[in-house]
């Protein structure tokens, strides 16, 4: 009698909990860039945890919050490398970690990111022309797109926006009159993302690419065109590392020799698993210094 007592009090409790966890708003971080974003790991890679998804982290797709687990289908350009499932970005990672961080919250995640575009594509003042100047007019506007799968999700469900994440440059590293804009256009992003989601001092993190020998702190570096198919890299990465100092409540993430795929630029399943933990860290030591 004692032990169906307290199974039953412990069901209940559970489910006081659950019922909870459904009324809270979620906690959600909108994820945005170019094809590392849209990720290149390998879904059949994954342990179960992290490829079938639970109710603890959960993705707006298709119209409605779901699970947060691998959706997209392996392109034909991802399945020479043995891909034939479906692939991820960072976010897989990042909420995961995010939900031992934050053990009573439901974290959610907002995602578009589209390969190979450039930071033109993602102005808040998109133009047709402004973008034709690489190239990708036909684009349309991502932000605008980006702002309408927020507002979407906002209907679906309460949510509390807490924080950006951006993972993009590759494309803008190519050309060095677009590179050379680059900072402006991120505050015009980031200031209008802010506007937009009514989160004025959202955290804002940045992802920027390093190798082994390169410093973390870029400052007092004078961009320079270098020789290769990405002479603005200098350009692009300075923009990334000025962007903590010149945007309030902003954090580079510094991603140092990310494992790849065979002469590729793409993350591989291991280094989109470590870019979306770096993100975590990132995230989670810029709001404890916040919170001082």
């Amino acid at each position: 009698m004692i032990r169906t007592f307290l199974l039953l009090m412990l069901l209940l409790s559970l489910e006081i909990r659950s019922l909870d966890a459904a009324d809270k708003p979620l906690k959600v971080f909108i994820l945005a860039g170019q094809s590392n974003m849209v990720g290149w790991g390998d879904s059949q890679k994954l342990p179960d945890e992290l490829r079938t998804g639970n109710d603890r982290v959960l993705m707006f797709e298709n119209g409605k919050w779901q699970p947060l687990k691998p959706n997209r289908k392996a392109a034909k350009n991802q399945q020479k490398f043995g891909m034939t499932e479906f692939s991820f970005g960072p976010e897989i990672a990042f909420g995961h970690e995010m939900t031992k961080a934050w053990p009573e919250e439901t974290i959610g995640i907002i995602k578009l990111a589209v390969g190979g575009t450039s930071i033109l594509t993602w102005k808040p003042d998109w133009s047709k022309e402004d973008a034709n100047r690489v190239g990708q007019g036909r684009t349309g506007s991502l932000y605008k797109q980006l702002i309408q799968k927020v507002d979407q999700a906002r209907k679906a469900r309460e949510i509390e926006i807490v924080g950006f994440l951006w993972l993009q440059g590759g494309g803008d590293m190519k050309n060095i009159a677009v590179a050379e804009e680059y900072l402006d256009n991120l505050k015009s992003l980031v200031a209008a993302i802010r506007r937009d989601t009514g989160v004025p001092n959202l955290p804002f993190l940045c992802g920027s690419m390093r190798r082994s020998e390169d410093p973390d702190d870029i400052s007092d570096i004078t961009p320079q065109r270098v020789a290769g198919p990405y002479p603005a890299v200098e350009f692009v990465l300075k923009a990334q590392w000025a962007a903590q100092t010149e945007i309030p409540h902003t954090r580079t993430v510094i991603l140092r020799d990310i494992e790849k795929h065979p002469m590729n630029v793409h993350y591989n399943t291991a280094g989109q698993l470590e870019t979306g933990r770096l993100f975590a860290k990132a995230f989670l030591t810029m709001s404890k210094v916040g919170s001082q």
